[in-house]
């Protein structure tokens, strides 16, 4: 099942990167076992003015602990992007990737790319439970 999941993700990928403008996300999780982690794997694909971007992303969310188990699923999104010049938070430009979902299990996602911090990422959901990641944007 997750290599099926893998290949229809990385198609539906590739197709969307051959008709519009995208960034590639990738976060990993830091290790610390006492925080809610996710790792995710996506792409945004960007409107005219930049501004407004939809995303479909592969993740694995991991509870704290060191016999959490973990989950997966696929997440296609629509929200806002805004990027930070660099030097204003970091080394390299950071981008802000925001989603909310007000009604869906899946409530808000505040995707951080290229921040220094750990766990500048993060995933919520309707029962309150929050993920953190760091994040990659390309």
């Amino acid at each position: 099942m997750k290599s099926k999941l893998v290949l229809f993700l990385t198609t539906f990928l590739i197709s969307l990167s051959a008709f519009s403008a995208n960034l590639n996300i990738i976060c990993e999780r830091p290790g610390i076992d006492t925080s809610n982690q996710f790792d995710l794997v996506g792409v945004i694909v960007q409107d005219s003015d930049d501004t407004y971007i939809s995303g479909v992303f592969s993740i694995t969310t991991r509870k704290q602990g060191n016999d959490s188990v973990e989950s997966q699923g696929v997440i296609e999104t629509s929200g806002t992007i805004k990027t930070y010049a660099q030097g204003a938070m970091g080394v390299e430009e950071v981008v802000h990737v925001q989603y909310v979902n007000k009604g869906a299990n899946l409530e808000y996602i505040s995707i951080v790319g290229n921040h220094p911090g750990p766990l500048s990422s993060s995933i919520r959901f309707n029962d309150g439970t929050t993920f953190k990641s760091q994040c990659i944007v390309k």
